[in-house]
């Protein structure tokens, strides 16, 4: 018996410059209400998922990635076009990336 893969589940930022694909599902999502996220989104409560470095591909504008290290260990990633926030890693947990859900191409749309 074969285990079938997952499709991969396509994002990027609001105009189109930076693209990905999460290979793997997520294993974890959250919404999170401290005032870094809130700052970072404008919002009150910000969804992130997180999902093994080894399931996150960036397919497109790794050029147009701008990185802001809010702390000595967080490292997060704008497209620096249209500003979105499309993903973070850390020092403490290099084996993930923290994705943020609203860059999904998939939403409520």
């Amino acid at each position: 018996m074969t285990t079938a893969h997952p499709k991969p589940i396509a994002g990027g930022c609001l105009c189109g410059a930076v693209r990905f694909e999460l290979t793997e599902p997520a294993h974890d999502v959250y919404h999170c209400h401290c005032s870094i996220f809130r700052k970072l989104q404008g919002a009150l409560y910000p969804t992130y998922g997180v999902v093994a470095r080894t399931g996150f591909r960036l397919m497109k504008g790794a050029d147009s990635l701008t990185t802001y290290d809010s702390s000595g260990e967080v490292h997060r990633h704008f497209c620096s076009t249209c500003g979105s926030h499309v993903f973070e890693d850390t020092n403490y947990q290099p084996e993930n990336v923290w994705f943020s859900v609203g860059t999904l191409d998939d939403g409520a749309d």
